[in-house]
């Protein structure tokens, strides 16, 4: 990481400041667009569960890919120093409640007027989370994700 390369002093990493098991990045979706497409949700949230498996199993492999195309603006011996301190995690269920804390924060601090309602809505990753676990234990999933097909919101609903 950066502190190491120039002697730096990290002061506090998401552990520290949020709890084990809080998330680094969420994703978000609005209510109609899953409401209209839930497919390509479970879709993308598959993607990102494989993405998640191979970057644990082969992080020298997942630093490789990660620096083609120099999205991340640091080398890649950042990139591989950073994956094993700060692991993906797409399961945010652990961390719930760390997000909560960070939601009631924003409350407190006026970036909010109140808690959105449904905002940690987490049905649809729980059903696909579980579907997932299944499939691993049937020694399915993980592998280097595969670029994406030419799946659109609209191909999607009519079941291409």
């Amino acid at each position: 990481m950066l502190s190491d390369k120039y002697n730096g002093v990290r002061v506090a990493d998401s552990v520290l400041v949020w709890g084990k098991g809080s998330p680094d990045c969420v994703v978000s979706v609005k209510a109609e667009f899953l409401k209209k497409y839930p497919g390509t949700v479970k879709k993308y949230i598959r993607a990102i569960l494989r993405a998640d498996d191979f970057i644990k199993q082969d992080m020298n492999r997942a630093a490789d890919l990660l620096d083609t195309g120099h999205h991340y603006k640091v080398d890649r011996d950042t990139i591989a120093a950073a994956l094993p301190r700060q692991p993906p995690s797409v399961d945010l269920r652990p961390g719930l409640k760390y997000m909560k804390k960070g939601i009631d924060d924003m409350v407190k601090l006026g970036y909010l007027k109140q808690v959105p309602e449904d905002v940690l809505e987490l049905g649809i990753l729980e059903e696909v989370v579980k579907e997932w676990e299944a499939k691993k234990a049937e020694g399915g999933g993980a592998g280097p994700p595969q670029p994406a097909g030419k799946e659109t919101p609209q191909n999607a609903a009519k079941g291409a």
